[in-house]
């Protein structure tokens, strides 16, 4: 795959990245060039440490809104979840925990590894009111899945808010590392990390405008989506918004590795949740700004049930950080096996990594919908 790296510097008279709104030349600028050694020295810290940053720097980004943008909101805003909680978390969770894939430092690197969660902390973000989150989704809360329009398109609605908050959240987080180490705004990677965030809000605020038309109208015929039921039940949830690269057939679909600001990327909603001894897959595309989604979802369509899903279980795996899992089935899983899962979780920002992998025999191959 052909990877482009476009705008990786900052240009003298653009908005700084550190949000004070000043061109970049008369904000931080001269601040970078003098803090460059000192803040190189300052990141020498402990793993332990750096931990507690990290996840200092997270919660500190957490906010509330009610995502229904209405003048109606009442009570307060919830910790809600995008896979609910009493019909799915309660069906994979054991003694109230699942798992999930969190980042963590191993020496002085981000690396993902499986960390058991309480169940009633998976999925959680600060999105809707309460009044608006009891309302609103009252179509897939309280009534059986039946593949409905309207219920469709609220799985989507609420896939796609939590995928949103979050990448508020990782901008903010680049924001405050710049005011704290003003050097790395002199660092190509971070401003890789800041250019794609740049673009991952961009394209997401496209998508919130759609839908929240389509939500105000009560017109969910815009929102196209391919389902299939399992007879079985799946060890996983997912509900996520997220952009795919590759087609079935390995053709590219969207380059999502290239930073060119004209390029509009646009995501699918996929939700995958087990229900009384079955499972359902909703995986849905907005039509007004589908791109090759069309194709994708045709060639689902055609594709074989074994075929179908070692491509969902790929894109899942690669493309959202939203998924849990039933703690035996992970545990169940032996040290390479784990191993394989995480270093292949991380491949899908290098393909060579990924290549790699391959040719050693430790890239992901087994699929979700059968552990």
């Amino acid at each position: 795959m052909k990877v482009f790296y476009k705008n990786t510097g900052l240009y003298p008279y653009e908005i700084c990245p550190c949000g004070s709104n000043k061109k970049f030349k008369f904000c931080c600028f001269k601040k970078a060039k003098q803090c460059l050694k000192k803040d190189r020295m300052k990141l020498k810290y402990n793993d332990s440490r750096l931990q507690n940053m990290l996840q200092s720097n997270w919660r500190e980004t957490d906010f509330k809104t009610c995502f229904a943008g209405n003048d109606d909101c009442k009570g307060n805003i919830k910790s809600a979840h995008s896979i609910q909680n009493n019909r799915i978390l309660n069906r994979i969770s054991e003694s109230g925990h699942v798992y999930n894939i969190e980042a963590s430092v191993i020496n002085s690197n981000l690396q993902p590894e499986f960390k058991k969660i309480s169940k009633n902390k998976a999925s959680t973000f600060f999105g809707f009111c309460d009044y608006h989150d009891t309302e609103i989704f009252k179509a897939i809360e309280l009534n059986t899945y039946e593949g409905t329009e309207q219920q469709n398109f609220l799985f989507a609605y609420r896939a796609f808010f939590v995928a949103y908050h979050k990448v508020i959240r990782k901008m903010s987080v680049l924001r405050n590392s710049f005011k704290k180490y003003p050097s790395s705004l002199l660092d190509p990677q971070s401003i890789i990390m800041y250019r794609t965030a740049q673009l991952d809000i961009k394209d997401d605020e496209l998508e919130y405008g759609l839908l929240q038309n389509m939500f105000i109208k009560q017109d969910y015929s815009e929102i196209k989506s391919f389902v299939y039921v399992l007879k079985y039940e799946v060890n996983f949830a997912v509900s996520s918004y997220f952009s795919i690269s590759k087609d079935m057939s390995n053709n590219v679909l969207h380059n999502i590795y290239d930073l060119d600001e004209s390029i509009i990327i646009p995501g699918v909603f996929i939700n995958v949740f087990p229900v009384e001894g079955k499972t359902n897959i909703i995986i849905s595309y907005n039509k007004n700004i589908e791109s090759n989604y069309s194709r994708l979802f045709k060639q689902m369509k055609d594709a074989t049930e074994e075929e179908f899903l070692n491509y969902l279980s790929y894109i899942i795996f690669n493309f959202t950080e939203d998924f849990y899992f039933r703690p035996s089935s992970i545990e169940a899983l032996n040290e390479n096996q784990k191993d394989s899962m995480i270093e292949s979780y991380t491949s899908f920002l290098s393909p060579f990594k990924e290549m790699a992998l391959k040719i050693d025999g430790l890239h992901f191959e087994f699929n979700l919908f059968k552990l």
